[in-house]
């Protein structure tokens, strides 16, 4: 709560949204302990949350199916991406561009809702991370398209790291405040919604 208040201050004492997402990070840092200690919220299978949160474990494990591929490419050294490597690369990036699917979720559902209760702070930060990780994903595929071997190295490791925080900040920041403000009824219009949108995994 503490980490979405001071983003919604520094928001509306005028700060950029990109300044704000530098800070978030540091200010995830700084709460990291207390974060780790807190108790994971309660959630049932069917509540939005939930799905959200079953999403994550099977975004986690295509990230580390990427990230052990990317291991296995930076052994090779090899000069382009193609056979096996470059087919299973292409299965991986097109697996995890339904990442859109929870994305959108947040920015639909979850965001308009929060900042009707005044909470603005968390959509404004993580909406522009999406946007980061939406330009890295796209560029990655065009890196692997072209097999440029290096460059996908690179900006493979920079976006599953992206990914992952961005699994912490929901989990540890977003989720509970969400918890805290939203009301049956508001999770009642989040449900339909999610309904529209569809699923990313599960």
């Amino acid at each position: 709560r503490e980490i979405s208040e001071m983003e919604q201050t520094l928001i509306a004492e005028g700060m950029p949204a990109e300044e704000v997402k530098r800070l978030c990070d540091v200010h995830v840092q700084v709460f990291k302990e207390s974060l780790e200690t807190q108790e994971p919220p309660v959630l049932t299978a069917g509540h939005p949350l939930h799905t959200l949160w079953a999403e994550n474990r099977a975004l986690e494990k295509i990230l580390f199916s990427l990230e052990e591929l990317l291991q296995t490419a930076g052994a090779a050294s090899l000069p382009g991406i193609s056979g096996a490597l470059g087919e299973r690369l292409r299965l991986d990036l097109e697996t995890l561009s339904a990442i859109e699917k929870h994305y959108l979720k947040k920015e639909n559902q979850l965001f308009p809702l929060l900042e009707a209760k005044g909470i603005s702070g968390p959509s404004k930060v993580m909406w522009a991370i999406h946007d980061d990780i939406r330009a890295q994903l796209k560029e990655l595929k065009g890196y692997a398209a072209e097999g440029r071997l290096a460059d996908v190295r690179k900006l493979g490791r920079e976006v599953v790291t992206e990914i992952r925080d961005m699994i912490y900040k929901e989990e540890k920041i977003l989720f509970p405040a969400s918890l805290e403000a939203l009301d049956e009824s508001d999770w009642t219009r989040v449900k339909h919604g999610e309904e529209e949108i569809g699923y990313a995994w599960v």
